[in-house]
């Protein structure tokens, strides 16, 4: 490692004076380029000497609310999400400005509306519905594949149960077929359904 040509004692100095030139004063980068120094060198003895109170650290600017914003309530957001005068877009783009620049419970509102709108359109957002029957099998084997046999085999049940209480004349032809065969078709439905990750 190639030590900092300037001694820490004189980076020390460099510093304080640095700190007495109030809004002028170099940033830390502009300070180690100046000196020929490393800027960690230049935040290590700043660090050092802010521990000390010998250095002030930067007080961060804090956000206020812009004006049209300053006077909603939680309230005006929702008017603003069940309002039927804006189009989506123009909804989305309010609250989006809204959760950026209001107040905090205001920004809560906002942020929660904007969630809900996301979730909402959630049902679009997977894998579309199966457009055959073989693909409604192919991608059922494969969950019954993921979940193994034994809940397989309670599903399996539960699925009767509904069907047995929304459709009864349905139920009377299933119990015609024998186990065995119903366990073949769908053992061989779940050995050619591939893998997925």
């Amino acid at each position: 490692m190639i030590p900092d040509p300037v001694a820490p004692g004189e980076l020390i100095s460099i510093i304080l004076e640095n700190e007495k030139l109030g809004k002028k004063k170099l940033a830390p980068r502009h300070l180690a380029e100046k000196y020929n120094v490393k800027v960690f060198s230049v935040h290590r003895v700043m660090a050092r000497l802010r521990n000390q109170g010998l250095v002030v650290r930067k007080k961060l600017k804090v956000r206020r609310p812009k004006p049209q914003f300053a006077a909603l309530t939680p309230a005006d957001v929702a008017e603003i999400v069940a309002s039927d005068s804006m189009d989506k877009a123009t909804r989305v783009k309010t609250l989006s400005q809204i959760a950026a620049l209001a107040t905090d419970s205001v920004r809560i509102s906002a942020i929660k509306a904007l969630e809900d709108i996301e979730r909402g359109e959630g049902s679009t957002v997977g894998p579309s519905p199966p457009l055959t029957s073989e693909e409604a099998v192919s991608r059922l084997a494969r969950l019954m594949f993921a979940i193994g046999p034994e809940l397989t085999e309670i599903a399996r049940q539960r699925a009767l149960e509904m069907f047995k209480a929304e459709q009864p004349e349905v139920v009377d032809e299933t119990k015609s077929m024998d186990r065995s065969s119903v366990s073949e078709v769908s053992s061989g439905a779940i050995q050619e359904a591939p893998r997925t990750p």
